[in-house]
């Protein structure tokens, strides 16, 4: 089953402004009046942890709380066109004390941002340029919904604890309920979840060794999801070092503790991993498009018809968020 192609909020807003850009020292003739959009999914905030970005500026100790972010994106939005024609988004990140002392951090992307998750504390925003929203519209999304529990949560083990989600699309309920590590493949043209792994090793000490060689054994290129029941820390050590050189580290991972990770053979930079050993399920959501349907697009060389005709004929590709 096909997903809708048009899932994401977005609102947008010129950041055009004659005062602003005097403010900074600037000509308004530096700017090309380009028009950014924020990224929001049910009015969440979407923002990227990639660290391919550049930081255009920060401010530290700021007064306010609440704390008015806007005149900040404006800044960020400003400076990202001035300092760079390929400018493709920008994030506006705060940080507070937590009381009235808040840093802002602005950055800018000259690539299709990486990395991007939801952001439910509302502490950044991330802003793409008109084409890029065209394209979020074009480009087939994919939104895994992948939860994990630990033995210690507050209510272990509930009907939708093992559950993983492609919204939109189906529901995958993992047959082994009990502890360990579940991986499954994903078919990103195709919309679905296939070829199941489950690693007790805390059971059998050689399911670990299973465990890299599925990792080992993956074709280039392939996206792998995963997640964690009851206690997947136990007898991980001999294969460690092994997932930290693949961008998966457990290192800080504990005992009756979180995992859900998202891994692609051959791009381990785009790793998306996160441990928790807190008392609540571990629900994160996944954005996933295939990068190799926007180049073409972005450098100009085809229409959008043409495009569209090549979205449907792409296979996997290589780069993700």
């Amino acid at each position: 089953m096909k997903i809708m192609q048009v899932v994401l909020f977005i609102s947008s807003a010129s950041v055009v402004f004659l005062d602003e850009v005097l403010s900074l020292g600037l000509d308004q003739s530096q700017l090309s009046s380009r028009v950014y959009h924020k990224l929001q999914w049910k009015n969440i905030p979407i923002c990227s942890n990639s660290n391919n970005k550049t930081l255009l500026y920060n401010m530290s100790a700021l007064a306010g709380n609440p704390f008015n972010v806007k005149k900040y994106v404006l800044k960020c939005s400003i400076l990202c066109q001035v300092f760079s024609e390929s400018c493709y988004a920008f994030q506006v990140s705060v940080k507070s004390d937590g009381g009235a002392a808040n840093d802002v951090f602005c950055y800018q992307f000259n690539d299709l941002p990486v990395g991007v998750s939801k952001y439910p504390q509302n502490n950044c925003s991330l802003h793409v340029a008109d084409n890029i929203k065209i394209l979020f519209t074009l480009v087939e999304l994919v939104f895994p919904n992948v939860s994990s529990w630990g033995f210690l949560d507050n209510t272990p083990n509930l009907t939708d604890s093992n559950l993983i989600e492609i919204l939109g699309a189906a529901k995958y309920y993992h047959m082994n309920i009990g502890r360990g590590i579940s991986v499954y493949k994903l078919d990103l043209e195709n919309v679905f979840l296939f070829d199941y792994h489950h690693f007790n090793i805390f059971a059998d000490a050689l399911d670990a060794q299973r465990m890299k060689s599925f990792f080992v054994n993956a074709p280039d290129g392939t996206i792998v999801v995963g997640q964690t029941s009851d206690e997947p820390s136990y007898g991980l050590g001999p294969i460690a070092s092994y997932l930290k050189k693949i961008n998966l580290d457990v290192t800080n991972m504990q005992f009756r503790g979180k995992w859900v990770f998202l891994w692609q053979q051959g791009a381990y930079e785009k790793t998306l991993s996160f441990l928790d050993s807190g008392k609540q399920l571990l629900t994160k959501q996944f954005l996933i498009y295939n990068r190799d349907q926007l180049t073409p697009f972005l450098t100009g060389k085809l229409s959008e018809s043409e495009f569209n005709n090549i979205n449907k004929k792409m296979s996997i590709g290589h780069l993700y968020f």
